[in-house]
């Protein structure tokens, strides 16, 4: 449970700081480790919701890490400032 915790916090605070640095955008990325076909992370990162390319969001329509996805997630979120 504290991966998730950890996880979850940090998600939100770099969130935060990207909006304040003005990143319209983020990317989100599947973390790399061995996972069953299916997983919610690899639907995410490949989806492309908002014409704006595979696994890129909005910034305020982007999945939460461990609230969209699941428990002990290490998947993450880039910022795009384009």
């Amino acid at each position: 449970m504290v991966r998730t915790e950890m996880a979850t916090n940090a998600d939100r605070i770099s969130t935060e700081q990207y909006k304040e640095a003005g990143a319209p955008k983020v990317l989100f990325s599947a973390s790399q480790r061995k996972r069953p076909p299916g997983e919610i992370c690899e639907e995410l990162a490949k989806a492309d919701d908002y014409g704006l390319g595979k696994g890129i969001y909005p910034i305020d329509k982007a999945p939460r890490i461990t609230e969209d996805t699941h428990p002990n997630c290490t998947c993450f979120k880039a910022p795009l400032f384009y």
